[in-house]
């Protein structure tokens, strides 16, 4: 529609979620136009931290190091701090950060065990589908209220809104210590963790670099090594959308005989 010519346009240059001087945001502008990223020495007190880091194993071990460093600001279930990974298998992939956390964290008795992990009270979790029954949708983050043994269904808080889940609907719940870049759109954390390997170069593209990196609102932590990162930079990997609305917009509203009117309004 934009490419079209024929609508009303706005384009949104400044930007609200970080400061204005952030490296945040000077760095997602450098990935967004494939160029090198700035990476100073670790500072505690940026807004952008690079750790070098290339093997999985010292990901998992830099990961639970910053979660116990920031643990009297953000506990490890709260909705401020966010780590992010691009795949789920690995021994640094989504599900055993996942897994580690809720070991390492959440020292709970576990509720109820599935195929797919185990609950505890206090885990964070998140919604993976659409539900209108139960008012929560995919991607809503909640925490583990408790466990009704007798009627057996898990009661989860979404920041006030308790829903509770019987054992057939326990597949549309996750645990979100760690979630998916991809799960991440759209929301904002104030800290944000993410984990980009060698490990995950199948999944490494400058979209989804971009998308992780502009997560973050106050903090952004960068477990990686300067190899992936230009990787990751130099492969763009943009969606080609395959439709005529395009044609079907110039024959509706392009001048000719029989040709529609063209809508009204200026573009910006």
């Amino acid at each position: 529609m934009i490419a079209s010519g024929f609508f009303p346009v706005i384009y949104l240059q400044r930007n609200f979620r970080q400061d204005q001087g952030s490296l945040i945001v000077e760095n997602a502008c450098r990935v967004n136009g494939g160029e090198p990223l700035l990476l100073p020495k670790p500072d505690p007190d940026a807004d952008f931290v690079f750790l070098r880091v290339r093997e999985e194993a010292q990901a998992l071990e830099k990961v639970e190091r910053i979660l116990r460093r920031y643990g009297g600001e953000h506990p490890f279930n709260s909705p401020g701090l966010q780590v992010l990974a691009p795949m789920y298998r690995g021994d640094a992939g989504i599900d055993r950060l996942n897994q580690m956390v809720q070991e390492k964290f959440n020292p709970e008795p576990l509720l109820l065990r599935r195929d797919k992990g185990a609950f505890k009270r206090l885990d964070k979790v998140m919604q993976t589908r659409n539900d209108y029954d139960k008012g929560v949708f995919n991607g809503d983050l909640g925490v583990v209220e408790g466990y009704d043994a007798g009627d057996r269904l898990l009661r989860v808080d979404f920041d006030g809104w308790v829903v509770e889940y019987a054992a057939d609907e326990l597949d549309d719940l996750s645990l979100a210590y760690a979630v998916s870049i991809h799960k991440a759109q759209g929301s904002e954390y104030d800290v944000v963790v993410l984990c980009l390997l060698g490990a995950h170069a199948r999944m490494l593209s400058r979209e989804i670099f971009y998308t992780a990196v502009t997560r973050a609102r106050r903090r952004l932590i960068l477990l990686s090594d300067e190899e992936t990162i230009a990787r990751a930079v130099a492969n763009s990997q943009p969606v080609q959308r395959r439709t005529l609305l395009l044609q079907r917009l110039r024959e509706e509203f392009a001048p000719g005989p029989g040709a529609g009117r063209r809508p009204s309004g200026p573009v910006v």
